[in-house]
């Protein structure tokens, strides 16, 4: 399903279809629908992942593995006695929506470097784990513990946090997770704060890095399969026909109305 079948089921699902001489919906508002149900719609399946498979089978165009995601840095988290370690989460090369598992490379002095996998831990199960030698950090029993967090950075990723016993340090992260999708495009407005009209001038998009030129006719479609693109029409005709009074949607269509009128 391309992006232009996508507009128009939302149209047709509304029965607000174009007419030859006004649009009742902008193109604008429509990809803003559809961007919102996306990410509606894959949370969901993966709340649904564990108890169906083919909600897993889903979501495995968002999936980014080692392969396709280089290590992030761990950096030791000052006056924490060289034990905590944060890993930055807005290095990765995606937005993470859901984290998978993963693993981390660990380092010793005058031993060899080891990649093992993390534990991932409950912050109430901390202070039980670090004190309990069966479950403790340990550089020759290959144990990590880890916890997501806000990070300490700003970025509002949030950070991995991983932990051992001060003895070894954590180098680096290898994570499985994930990532949002992408969001679409029709291709007939900038994607710029202001939402202007497509011009010479002003006429890009940028998402995770990756630059869209509209001048040279590109526009984004939906990376997931085709059966799951109708759930994500369904929810976007749902998302306008209950009239959200969701902020950023109502200030995003102020700013639409305005410059597209």
């Amino acid at each position: 399903m391309t992006i232009y079948d996508s507009h128009y089921e939302v149209k047709l699902g509304l029965d607000k279809l174009d007419t030859l001489d006004k649009k009742n919906l902008h193109d604008a508002e429509i990809d803003w629908l559809l961007n919102k149900a996306h990410v509606r719609v894959t949370k969901r399946k993966y709340s649904e992942a564990e108890v169906v498979q083919k909600r897993i089978e889903d979501l495995d165009m968002l999936k980014v593995n080692f392969a396709n995601q280089p290590a992030i840095n761990a950096t030791v988290v000052p006056n924490s006695g060289a034990v905590i370690y944060e890993s930055d989460l807005s290095d990765l090369e995606y937005r993470l929506l859901f984290p998978l598992n993963g693993q981390v490379t660990i380092t010793k002095t005058d031993c060899p470097d080891k990649t093992v996998d993390f534990d991932l831990t409950q912050s109430d199960d901390f202070t039980d784990a670090l004190s309990n030698t069966n479950y403790s950090p340990s550089y020759n029993w290959g144990v990590v513990l880890a916890e997501y967090s806000k990070d300490s950075t700003g970025n509002n990723q949030g950070s991995l946090f991983t932990y051992t016993d001060g003895t070894f340090a954590v180098s680096e992260l290898f994570l499985n997770y994930y990532k949002y999708p992408r969001k679409v495009w029709i291709g007939t407005y900038d994607l710029t704060d202001d939402l202007k009209p497509k011009t010479a001038s002003n006429n890009y998009y940028v998402e995770e890095g990756v630059t869209y030129q509209a001048s040279s006719g590109n526009v984004v479609h939906s990376e997931l399969s085709e059966e799951v693109q109708l759930e994500i029409v369904n929810e976007a005709i749902t998302l306008a026909a209950t009239n959200i009074e969701d902020p950023e949607y109502v200030g995003s269509k102020g700013s639409i109305l305005q410059t597209q009128e």
